[in-house]
C-alpha cells in the first residue's frame, strides 16, 4: 500500500477546473462535484505565489491527484453537502514530492477560503 494512502482517511468534494471556463465575472466555472480520499488540515498562514502576492492559506491537503489551480474543495461527503454549502475552498497552490526511491509522489494542495457559495458549473 502507498505510504500517501495511509494519510488519506477523511472525505472531501472536489469540483476540478480545467483553467478555461470562466463565468461573466471572470471566476473559474468547475465541473461537476466527485468525492476524492484526503487528509485535510485546517492551518492558518501565508505563503508567497509566483507573482509575489500574499495569499492567506486556510487548509492544507494531501490528495491521491493532480489537482489544476483554481479547482474547489468541501470537507464531507457528497451526501452531506448543506444547501447552501458553507466553507469551500478554492485550490491556490500545489506541491508534489517523490520519496526518496522516485517511486510515489505526495501531492498537497493548498487552500484559501473562498466562499458560502458555488460559480455556475460547467
Amino acid at each position: 500500500m502507498p505510504y500517501t494512502l495511509n494519510l488519506r482517511n477523511q472525505k472531501a468534494v472536489l469540483w476540478l477546473w480545467d483553467g478555461t471556463s470562466v463565468d461573466d465575472y471572470g471566476k473559474a466555472k468547475p465541473a461537476v462535484a466527485i468525492e476524492i480520499s484526503v487528509r485535510w488540515e485546517e492551518v492558518n498562514k501565508e505563503v508567497t505565489d509566483s507573482e509575489g502576492l500574499t495569499i492567506g492559506i486556510a487548509s492544507q491537503v494531501v490528495v491521491d491527484r493532480d489537482i489544476p489551480i483554481g479547482s474547489l474543495l468541501w470537507l464531507g461527503a457528497i451526501a452531506d453537502i448543506a444547501s447552501p454549502p458553507v466553507n469551500i475552498r478554492q485550490v491556490v497552490m500545489v506541491n508534489k514530492a517523490q520519496n526518496f526511491n522516485g517511486r510515489e509522489i505526495r501531492r498537497t494542495v493548498l487552500l484559501k477560503k473562498y466562499s458560502d457559495s458555488l460559480p455556475t458549473l460547467v
